[in-house]
Parts: structure tokens; C-alpha cells; sequence
């Protein structure tokens, strides 16, 4: 029975959440007051929820990371992982304290800290965005990347070549794939990338051979030159179009168009904000093997909704060659704001723009998914041991979403069936039921596991 002091602590505990959440937006000193209050709670539950509700774009960063850094060295093993995942939010006044948490004893707090460093910047071509007025909370972002780029690498050169033998397979890629976006930049760091393309993981190697060939792009001017007369024609002239001549020319250029790509689709002054696109520079991008795999993995990170969407939509497009993706696609779920996937948003081009619409439907432009968990299923059997440990993830919708991707992979996912029986007994039911969903796409129908599954749905709360 739930009774009036219950009821009470509960509350609490959700004013406390809101006002973590309400700090993104608004820089009222009795907003952080309170929050501040959520954080030294004697109530660990208040303090966790407090915690875990703080992985948001907030103001008041000087205090608000001196608040959060004694959590680190918490007994408490959830509120060490949490306070190092909302550190990531309060880049980049919490950028130095992540550089020493990289080394941190327990390995929750550094991976946390070593994702929080990656998402912090952009890569170097995105030095001279310019966001429109109309996208002000978008303009706070790109500010906040910029200044973290100048700290990222300058102080944080040292930390990052550490990170590279780190003994955390997680940390080793986010540091890798951070050094990818500062490209020439990092150039202090060649040597421990070389011996990183050696890395007993693929996904390491991966990103450390990217970052090495990324530093060696030398464009002369009159390839520039053509480059951007390509990309103005792809924008103004096949913009509703893939794979048009211009286009086609930028993939005969291969590698040494891709400093001017990721330039245009992080901010490109050739075409209105929403309009689909966003579909040729992907398209491009999808035709350049790891080159282009990699570029489009730091698309899912795009300031604009849409070009996190067409981003996602062609890595799952080009399928288990985009598996070195899969990190990245994990840290999205991790960041998700509003119950759906940070790169996936709402179609709305049967609305807005007809034309494009109606040419989708005739096989013009491959719409973005809706629900791009399902299609994580793309990548193929490599991204199993992945999803399986997302399972055990801290975040309901990362555990959610794990689950929706295995059910995606049907038979293939077997591996998976013992990871998600665990799932039966997940203290969110939103997690059980995906868990339950997956096990009866997977497994063979006779098999005990269906029937616990039937039996989990079948004692889901009611709507």
C-alpha cells in the first residue's frame, strides 16, 4: 500500500527530477537552488533520481559541476556512473574534470567520461557554422561545441593519446573516433593512432586508421574549387535527386571531398532549413566506403533533427559494412530527449512539402525511418554483442531499444535469448514487454522461452 508519506517522497522525488530537466532551459538561481537541494538529499533515491535526470544541456555550469564532482567518489556505484553521464552535459566547464575521469578506478564513470568528451565537439570543419536565429537553442549548442574544440584540443591532446590504451575497449573507441573530428589538430597523437590500427578491436582499428587518413586530406585549390561548384550544383540543381552527374562527380573524387561534405551538411547556405535535402550529401557520403561510414557516424550528432535522421538512414542503409557506427548509435539512445530516438524525427514531409513526398513515394528519396530501432538489424549478427550488453544499460530507453533492435533481427538474434529472459524480471515494464516482443520474433515456437514470454505479456499493466 502505498501511504501519504510514500506519496510524499515520490513527489519529491519528481520535483526534483523536473527541476534537473527545467535547467536546460532556464537559468533561474531558485531553479539550481533547488536543484542543488534534489543532489544533497540524505534520501539516496531523491539524490539518484536527482542524478539521473541531469543529462540534459544545462546552465550554471561552474556550480553545477562542482555540485556533481563529489559524486565520483560516491559509495554508491549507480550515483558514480550517473554523475559522470550528466558531467557530459555540462561541457565544457566540465570538460577538465572528464579528462582525469578518463582514469577513473571504476569503468561506468569511464566511459561515461570518455562520450561526454567526444559529443562535446564537431569536427574541425565545423568551425564557421551559423545557425539561423529561428534555431537559438541549436546556436547555444554550436557555441558550446566551439569553445569545447578550442580545450578538447589543446588541453585535452595528452589525456586522449592515454585514453587510446586504455584497458576499456569503450573508452579506446570514443577516443579515437574524438581525435577523428579533430583531424590535422591531433597531430600530436599520430604515432599512438598507429599503433592503434593495430588494436585487438575492430571498431578501434576502425576509427584509428580514420583519424590517420583524415589528417593526411590535402585539398589544392583548384579541386577545392571544383568540389564546391559540385556540391552548389547538388544542392541548387539535384537537391530532389540522388546520385545526380554532379553528385557522382564527388564520388569519383572519393576521400578528398569529404572536409568539404561534412562542412555542407552541418551547415550549408545552399538550401532552407527542412527542406528533405539532406538526402544527396548522405547519398554521396554512402558511396565512399569507411570514409564515408565514418562521417556519417558524426551525422548522428548533427545540430538539426533532420540531418541526424538521413544520417542514421544510411548507415542502416549500407548495412554490416557500418557496424563501426554502432557506439555512436548507442550514445544517441543514451542522449534521447523526448521518448524517441535523438536522430529520428517525426515525417513530416507529406505536410509540409508535398512535392517531396509524393516523389518518395515514387522511389526518389528513401524517407528516414520512423523507428530506427527495429532497423539496427541492418548491421547484421556483429551488432549482437552490443545490443546484449545495452540490455544491462542504466537507461530504461537504451535497455527498450536494445530489445526492439534484437526482435528486428529475428532468428539471427538467438545468442541474444538468454540476455532478454534476464529482461523478464526488468524493473521498468516497458523493458519486459520489448524483452517478451523479442523473445517471440527470435525464438522458435514450441520453446519454453515462449511461453514466459506470452506469460510477461500477458500480465503487462493496463493502459
Amino acid at each position: 500500500m502505498i501511504t501519504t508519506v510514500h506519496r510524499h517522497a515520490l513527489t519529491l522525488i519528481s520535483l526534483f527530477a523536473l527541476a534537473a530537466i527545467a535547467l536546460a532551459q532556464s537559468p533561474d538561481p531558485e531553479l539550481l537552488r533547488f536543484w542543488l537541494t534534489g543532489l544533497s538529499s540524505p534520501d539516496a533515491d531523491v539524490r539518484l533520481r536527482t542524478l539521473q535526470m541531469t543529462r540534459y544541456p544545462v546552465a550554471h555550469g561552474g556550480r553545477a559541476v562542482q555540485a556533481l564532482i563529489p559524486f565520483l567518489t560516491s559509495e554508491s556505484a549507480d550515483e558514480r556512473a550517473w554523475s559522470a553521464h550528466a558531467l557530459g552535459s555540462f561541457t565544457p566547464t566540465s570538460l577538465r574534470t572528464l579528462f582525469e575521469a578518463l582514469d577513473h578506478p571504476d569503468l561506468a564513470v569511464r566511459n561515461a567520461a570518455a562520450e561526454g568528451i567526444e559529443r562535446s565537439i564537431w569536427p574541425r570543419e565545423c568551425g564557421s557554422l551559423d545557425i539561423p536565429p529561428s534555431r537559438a537553442r541549436s546556436a547555444a549548442w554550436v557555441e558550446r561545441s566551439l569553445k569545447s574544440y578550442e580545450i578538447v584540443g589543446s588541453e585535452g591532446l595528452v589525456p586522449l593519446r592515454t585514453a587510446l590504451s586504455n584497458s576499456s575497449e569503450h573508452v579506446r573507441v570514443f577516443a579515437a573516433m574524438t581525435l577523428w573530428k579533430l583531424d590535422r589538430d591531433a597531430d600530436l597523437v599520430r604515432g599512438e593512432l598507429e599503433i592503434a590500427e593495430h588494436d585487438p578491436s575492430a571498431t578501434v582499428r576502425f576509427w584509428a586508421r580514420q583519424a590517420n587518413t583524415r589528417r593526411q586530406i590535402r585539398v589544392d585549390a583548384d579541386t577545392q574549387a571544383q568540389i564546391e561548384r559540385w556540391l552548389d550544383t547538388v544542392y541548387e540543381v539535384e537537391s530532389f535527386e540522388l546520385g545526380g552527374p554532379a553528385a557522382r562527380e564527388l564520388v569519383r573524387l572519393g576521400g578528398v571531398a569529404i572536409p568539404a561534405l561534412i562542412e555542407s551538411f552541418f551547415h550549408s547556405p545552399r538550401f532552407p532549413i527542412g527542406e528533405p535535402t539532406y538526402g544527396p550529401p548522405t547519398w554521396i557520403l554512402e558511396q565512399l566506403g569507411d570514409d564515408g561510414i565514418a562521417a556519417l557516424t558524426i551525422g548522428l550528432e548533427h545540430w538539426y533533427a533532420y540531418g541526424r535522421a538521413w544520417s542514421a538512414h544510411s548507415l542502416f542503409r549500407i548495412g554490416p559494412a557500418a557496424l563501426p557506427a554502432m557506439p555512436a548509435i548507442l550514445s544517441a539512445w543514451k542522449r534521447d530527449r523526448d521518448g524517441r530516438m535523438q536522430f529520428e524525427p517525426r515525417p513530416y514531409w507529406d505536410e509540409r512539402y508535398p512535392s517531396a513526398f509524393a516523389l518518395a513515394m515514387r522511389g526518389g528519396i528513401p524517407l528516414p525511418s520512423s523507428n530506427s530501432a527495429w532497423h539496427v538489424a541492418r548491421l547484421g549478427s556483429g551488432a549482437i554483442p552490443s545490443l546484449i550488453t545495452a540490455l544491462d544499460d542504466r537507461l530504461t530507453l537504451v535497455r527498450t531499444y536494445a530489445a526492439h533492435a534484437l526482435e528486428g533481427m529475428e532468428s539471427i538474434a538467438i545468442p541474444a535469448l538468454g540476455a532478454l529472459e534476464k529482461r523478464f524480471s526488468d524493473p521498468e515494464p516497458l523493458v519486459r514487454v520489448a524483452a517478451a516482443e523479442a523473445v517471440l520474433a527470435i525464438a522458435p515456437e514450441g520453446e519454453p522461452i515462449v511461453a514466459r514470454a506470452r506469460a510477461v505479456l500477458a500480465s503487462r499493466p493496463s493502459k
